[in-house]
């Protein structure tokens, strides 16, 4: 028997939960012990709307900040999330450069701002070459309670210079933020 996980709509609760899970049952309706490990795991896939057009990656140059305006540290992005029905976001980077790292910041319903004096954001994750996926995709997932009640999100997006990714990429318990007043060059 199959159930939906969460119907797609304003009563979709997910309390933050990144696991799923089931139980096989026999006719009787008892649990039936299945072991598993690593190597033969129990693979669950759980299908997309099909009617979604999802679209192509767009080429984002985020190392060329200085033509930017305003000596803006970040590559900015909008995204209108007023809707009726639940939303969560994913965001999917494919570095041209697999060398490289970013630092990745969103803030909900205004512009996010992070330097050294500011810090006025709402998220944050490092996008470092260890996270890559099979694909050379860096992922990264907002669920739908916190996009809840809000109009939009702006992210924002700029590459570590070498010495911030030294330092942020090969230590394996980040606190803080790798921060900078200055653009890349």
């Amino acid at each position: 028997m199959m159930e939906p996980l969460a119907s797609y709509d304003n009563t979709t609760y997910t309390n933050l939960s990144r696991l799923v899970t089931f139980s096989i049952l026999d006719e009787n309706e008892n649990e039936i012990s299945i072991q598993t490990n690593m190597s033969h795991p129990i693979e669950i896939i759980i299908p997309r709307d099909p009617s979604i057009v999802i679209p192509p990656m767009i080429l984002q140059n985020v190392t060329s900040m200085n033509s930017t305006p305003h000596n803006q540290l970040f590559d900015l992005h909008y995204l209108n999330i007023t809707s009726s029905l639940s939303i969560s976001i994913h965001l999917e980077i494919q570095p041209l450069n697999i060398s490289l790292a970013y630092l990745f910041i969103y803030k909900f319903d205004q512009l996010p701002q992070l330097n050294t004096s500011i810090n006025n954001i709402d998220g944050w994750t490092l996008f470092c070459p260890l996270n890559l996926t099979n694909e050379t995709l860096y992922k990264y997932f907002i669920n739908n309670q916190q996009t809840s009640d809000h109009q939009s999100i702006i992210y924002g997006l700029r590459e570590l210079n070498s010495t911030e990714m030294m330092n942020t990429c090969s230590n394996t318990s980040i606190s803080s933020l790798p921060l900078t007043d200055q653009r890349f060059n």
